[in-house]
This record gives structure tokens, sequence and C-alpha cells, in this order.
């Protein structure tokens, strides 16, 4: 999986994020796996970049810049990484479940470098089978350890709503996340879906 992102707008204004992230993993018993992550990104002008190796699931070694103690941030403990993954495989995990029908039941312990954090399914709204059919599932976005001591804005230690819009674009995937919506402190957000392109080749989806 690729996924680049970048921040319009107001958010483009103050953060000027850019994001280039790349996963790999293998889905075994409905569970996705890691192998290897990368995120290059550029947050308020500073290049910024994360590395991840997995063997069997677990982090066998890492590079991230800048540091934790550059960064203005907490150290991750190394026991609080284990059992973990990573953002995208995140998101692919999320996306099976969804289409697995699971229900509320999926839990997800996420290390992306810098931050370990918890998503937890909170509601599901039934989904149809039908091509082009929208869903949406609410979840509870938990930071565990690695905040920033001193953050661009203020941040509250209640765990951030998050809702999540799926659609079923292809018999061949799972539902695809195509819109999440948040809220970080006193300002809301949300991340659209615009492109999507399997081997090579566009999909259309109907949330634009």
């Amino acid at each position: 999986m690729r996924a680049l992102t970048r921040t319009r707008g107001v958010m483009d204004v103050l953060v000027g994020f850019r994001s280039d992230a790349k996963s790999t993993a293998v889905v075994e018993n409905g569970r996705a796996v890691p192998t290897e992550h990368t995120a290059i990104n550029k947050w308020r002008g500073k290049d910024r970049h994360v590395y991840l190796r997995y063997n069997k699931g677990a982090i066998v070694s890492s590079d991230v810049f800048p540091s934790a103690a550059d960064d203005d941030r907490q150290e991750v403990p190394e026991e609080l990484k284990k059992s973990t993954v990573d953002p995208l495989t995140a998101a692919l995990s999320l996306m099976v479940a969804a289409g697995a029908d699971k229900g509320c039941a999926d839990q997800i312990p996420v290390f992306d470098g810098r931050r370990r954090y918890d998503l937890v399914c909170t509601a599901s709204a039934e989904a149809s089978e039908a091509a082009g059919t929208v869903f949406q599932r609410s979840y509870l976005f938990s930071i565990v350890a690695g905040r920033q001591k001193h953050p661009f804005w203020p941040q509250s230690k209640t765990p951030k709503a998050l809702t999540l819009w799926f659609e079923k674009v292809d018999p061949r995937l799972p539902p695809i996340v195509v819109r999440i919506a948040a809220r970080s402190g006193l300002i809301g957000y949300s991340v659209s879906l615009n492109r999507l392109r399997i081997d090579g080749q566009d999909l259309k989806f109907t949330s634009r």
C-alpha cells in the first residue's frame, strides 16, 4: 500500500504537511501482519522520516528522524512497541474487518515510529453488499505513549473520536476508507480520498 497525503486550506498554511507512506503486509487468518513501513514527511517546512522493518510482525529495526529528544516528544518504551502495526497496516486491518462484517470487535495497537496509540471501534453501521455502498464506523483514537511535551496547539488527553466512511469499490478488495473526520483540540478536520489506483489502474468511487 502507498498513501500520498497533504494538507489543504488553513491547515496547509499552519503546518504545510506532506507525506509519502508505503507499507507491505500479509493477511493471515483475517489479520494484517506488517513486513515493512516507510514514511517520508514534511511538517512545518522540516523533513522527517520513519523506516520500520518487521519479522513475523515484530519490529526488528527502525530509523526515525528526528529522534524523540529532538522532536520534544516522550520516548516510547520498547515493551509498548510489541505486537503493534504501522498506520497503513492498521488501515488495512480496519478495512478487512469492515469487509468481514465483524461488528465492532476490532481494537488495533499502532506504533507509527513516534507515537503508540490504540484504535478502538465503538459503533458500526450495517453495510449492504452492493458495489458503491458507503457505510461508516466510529472509533476512538487513544494515545498510549509518545506525546509531544509542548504541542503546536493544545491537546486533550481524552481519546479522540474518529468517524470513518468505507465504500465497496471493487469485489477484489475489502471496503476502502474514503473519508475520515475528527477533531484535534478546538480544530475539526477531515481527510478525503481523491484517487485510488490498483495495479496501475484508477478505480472509480462515489465518495469524492
